[in-house]
């Protein structure tokens, strides 16, 4: 591959993203960061740094045209969430490169709209102040502040006093989405959107808490051939609706007891760095990060996926199987995805 463009940017450097720049470099890139704290822990790794708000898309615009030229730029990623998801395709339309489409990345970030868009029966209501009126509002419930991200911005809520104190400590006043406590499985479909159709790496799933919290995470995950079929027909359907045209993502679904899928969120960015640099090139040998970011800077790119051949499970720090504070991964060999009982080894 020739680099006719020599500069990739990438928006926001805390301690997730330090793979996404890394692989950039190992393309050939100079990698430009940018990171409103000049401590961050990526920021460091790049060839050349930014100090900008990268959540604010034009101040981050602004602040790299002193640095560089649309004639050097060959792309804009992110591996970041919340306001980068937006910044990223913003900033790479200013500079003409390839771009997820900007309404469709605001849409994943306005939790709200894309819920009541897609999955309208899993959400209760919508509180917008301490104000709100909940003495009737059945609990429990799984409430998220409407630009939060990630599984750490979902709390259970159990009491009504519960939820009064996080109406009054919300202070930056975004809308709560409470949604039905739904029991079921959790999963992410993992994938890539080109020109030429949406590819996927494959579902993992989640095993969370009570507290909702991740204690570990499977992929690809133990299902039938047809319940991995229905969610990636979903997921692609929810893409297709809201315009997901260009770039990585994972669509956040979970199944209930009666088989429904519904939707928690989609992420439109270079998924953090446990399942894009270790979980999906154990399981098939597959380089998601440099997929995506040659899919953002090469056109007619188009990835070349190899089917998963082991199962690879992640134990959260601190879970209730691993106290270590560290993440243990181990790997299966697997003959059927759908059907494993090999043994596991460390990874």
């Amino acid at each position: 591959m020739i680099l006719t463009k020599k500069v990739l940017i990438s928006i926001g450097a805390g301690r997730y993203q330090s793979s996404a720049i890394l692989a950039g470099q190992n393309l050939g890139y100079h990698v430009l960061s940018v990171d409103i704290n000049p401590q961050a822990p990526s920021l460091g790794l790049a060839d050349q740094q930014v100090i900008v708000d990268a959540h604010d898309g034009e101040k981050t615009l602004q602040a790299l045209k002193k640095k560089v030229s649309g004639t050097e730029v060959a792309g804009v990623i992110t591996q970041a969430a919340r306001g980068c998801t937006t910044t990223a395709p913003y900033v790479a339309a200013a500079f003409g490169c390839l771009h997820l489409d900007i309404n469709a990345a605001r849409l994943t970030l306005e939790k709200n709209r894309l819920i009541r868009l897609l999955s309208p029966e899993s959400i209760i209501t919508i509180l917008k102040g301490s104000q709100s009126d909940i003495t009737s509002l059945t609990l429990p419930m799984l409430v998220k502040q409407d630009e939060g991200s990630g599984s750490t911005g979902i709390q259970v809520v159990n009491t009504t006093a519960e939820l009064t104190g996080i109406l009054n400590t919300n202070d930056q006043h975004f809308p709560i989405i409470c949604h039905k406590r739904l029991i079921g499985r959790h999963f992410g479909v993992i994938g890539l959107a080109t020109k030429a159709g949406f590819h996927f790496y494959g579902v993992l799933e989640q095993k969370l808490n009570e507290e909702f919290r991740i204690q570990e995470t499977y992929l690809p995950a133990t299902m039938t051939e047809e319940n991995e079929n229905m969610m990636i027909q979903t997921a692609e359907d929810y893409l297709a609706r809201i315009g997901f045209n260009l770039g990585p993502f994972q669509v956040e679904l979970i199944q209930d007891l009666n088989g429904n899928i519904h939707l928690a969120e989609i992420e439109a960015s270079i998924l953090g760095s446990h399942i894009s640099d270790k979980m999906i090139p154990e399981a098939g040998g597959n380089a998601f990060i440099e997929d995506a970011i040659r899919t953002l800077t090469e056109p007619d790119y188009t990835p070349l996926i190899r089917p998963n051949i082991y199962q690879v499970r992640n134990k959260f720090p601190h879970s209730k199987h691993n106290p270590s504070g560290q993440h243990i991964f181990s790997r299966k060999k697997i003959s059927n995805p759908h059907n494993s009982n090999s043994a596991w080894t460390e990874c």
